[in-house]
């Protein structure tokens, strides 16, 4: 008689291959060029079989958008135990944090960013969480402690931080940045968008961070 596992036993096990999946594509990926990898072979090497693949993931576009879900998890989850900051810190701290992940793998996700981000336009639909979502998170907060100027609203100005983001990574994904311009990029452009709409306080901080920020060397 067939013996059946228990639920979360199968759950597990699971969760060991899709880990075990997105390993295989993050190390494929700082090896060779994306349109050079298959389903195949990312299932052969991660050690599981193509209908395994597809269920437990999906094809290899659905890799890319699991890898930056992963990530973005990470970060919110993260974020939540920054307890010795502000909302605008713990704002500041989130594209720091995203710069830092990104950039240790920076072969690998390059063609995440860049794969993620076609999929996104040629589909019309965004991946599970982007940095959009916690900047308004955090801004919500900011704004209920008086860190705007009162016309301002925490929707106008994740929508800033958010834009200023997404124009630094993709910049440097498609390779207009190196890591250094890229982090002081996201850095600036913070604390500029914070130092144009909050309260003289707050702006005075975020002009000071922008003076004292380290510049990249030419």
């Amino acid at each position: 008689m067939q013996t059946t596992q228990p639920s979360g036993l199968r759950e597990t096990q699971k969760e060991a291959r899709r880990h075990q999946i997105l390993e295989t594509m993050m190390t494929l990926l700082s090896q060779k060029a994306l349109h050079d990898i298959t389903n195949s072979e990312i299932a052969d090497k991660a050690g599981v079989s193509i209908p395994t693949l597809y269920n437990l993931i999906g094809n290899r576009n659905d890799i890319l958008v699991h890898l930056l879900n992963v990530t973005m998890r990470e970060v919110k989850a993260l974020s939540l135990t920054q307890k010795n900051l502000d909302p605008v810190e713990r704002a500041e701290w989130v594209g720091s944090f995203l710069v830092q992940q990104f950039t240790a793998k920076e072969d690998a996700y390059r063609q995440v960013i860049r794969g993620v981000n076609a999929i996104s336009l040629s589909a019309h639909k965004s991946y599970e969480q982007s940095p959009h979502q916690l900047y308004l998170e955090l801004m919500q907060e900011a704004e209920a402690q008086g860190v705007f100027l009162p016309e301002i609203g925490a929707d106008l100005v994740a929508s800033q931080l958010f834009q200023m983001f997404a124009g630094a990574l993709i910049t440097w994904a498609i390779e207009g940045l190196n890591t250094a311009q890229f982090s002081m990029q996201v850095t600036i452009g913070f604390q500029t968008v914070i130092a144009a709409i909050a309260t003289p306080a707050y702006r005075q901080v975020a002009l000071d961070h922008i003076i004292n920020a380290p510049r990249p060397q030419p």
